[in-house]
Order: C-alpha cells, then sequence, then structure tokens
C-alpha cells in the first residue's frame, strides 16, 4: 500500500527536484529542461513565485517530492514567453508536474485545488494556464475541474512546442 501523500509549502532544497521531475517527463517527449533560456523561474523556484504574489507547493510521498504546482500574478511576472497574450491582473497556474511513479492518486487536482484557492483568497475572480498541447492526460484534468480550454500558441525556444490555454471563472 501507498505511504500517504503530504502537501507543502515549497523549500529552496526542493528545487533540484522540483527540475529532476520536469526534465524526466520533458525526456518523455523528446524535450530538455533549459532553466536558462526557457524555464528560468525554475532556477529558484521559491523565489519566482513568492516575489511574484504567488506561492509554490510539492506534494511529498515516502519522503521525496513527489510533484509541484503553483501560482503567480502576472502583473508582476517578469517578461517572458509565458506572458504572451496574458491581459492585465491574471493569476496563472503554473509548474504543475507529478513524478511517474506518484500518478493517479490525485495530486495534480490538490495542488491545482490549491492554486485555484490561493486565487481566490486573493480575491481574484478567475484564474488560467497554459499546458503543452502533448499533455493530453493533464487536459482531461483540467476540464473535469471546470476549466475551459482557449487559444493554441506556438513556442520555439530551446524546445519547439505547442501550448492551450486553459480558463476557469469562479
Amino acid at each position: 500500500m501507498p505511504h500517504p501523500i503530504f502537501f507543502r509549502l515549497a523549500r529552496p532544497d526542493d528545487a533540484p527536484a522540483i527540475r529532476a521531475i520536469i526534465a524526466r517527463i520533458y525526456a518523455d517527449y523528446g524535450d530538455v529542461l533549459d532553466t536558462e533560456r526557457e524555464d528560468p523561474h525554475l532556477e529558484h523556484p521559491c523565489d519566482y513565485f513568492r516575489s511574484h504574489a504567488g506561492e509554490l507547493w510539492v506534494a511529498e510521498g515516502d519522503g521525496v517530492v513527489a510533484g509541484s504546482g503553483g501560482i503567480v500574478l502576472k502583473t508582476t511576472a517578469q517578461p517572458s514567453f509565458h506572458d504572451v497574450c496574458l491581459s492585465k491582473d491574471e493569476f496563472e497556474i503554473k509548474t504543475v508536474y507529478v513524478a511517474h511513479e506518484f500518478r493517479r492518486r490525485g495530486i495534480a487536482r490538490r495542488l491545482v485545488t490549491m492554486a485555484i484557492d490561493y486565487a481566490r483568497h486573493s480575491g481574484w475572480p478567475r484564474v488560467m494556464l497554459w499546458s503543452d498541447t502533448r499533455f493530453v492526460e493533464a487536459h482531461r484534468l483540467y476540464e473535469s475541474m471546470g476549466f475551459i480550454r482557449g487559444e493554441k500558441r506556438d513556442i520555439k525556444i530551446v524546445n519547439t512546442f505547442s501550448e492551450y490555454r486553459y480558463d476557469l471563472m469562479f
């Protein structure tokens, strides 16, 4: 029987484990994690999320980081390709990833719910996120939670991929 999963605020020493989970998932699709050019927010993720009026959480199971998820307020975010097509005053859910061995245990749903609750308690009426078009299981999760799929955008920095925008109004 699997050990229980605990959810907590991320700590700076979680960063290597968060990056390792994401790098493995990227590799599944033939992509590489590049924190210098494509995902700079992952170099020091706790600092990034908290300095952008947000928060980052991790799921912990069996004494290791099992997944991550966070939220940032885009009006305070530094410009990057993630800022394209965003309106002002918008909370974006980011960095929702779960390690392969911990999937199908409700971790992603809980992390997304925590991010939604953060935005709701901050007084915002909606959240949005971008999801790689290849992450079909994630799309099913978001849609089951009431998110509506919107526009598609193409990205080419280090990796070449496309993303769907998802919006949720509360």
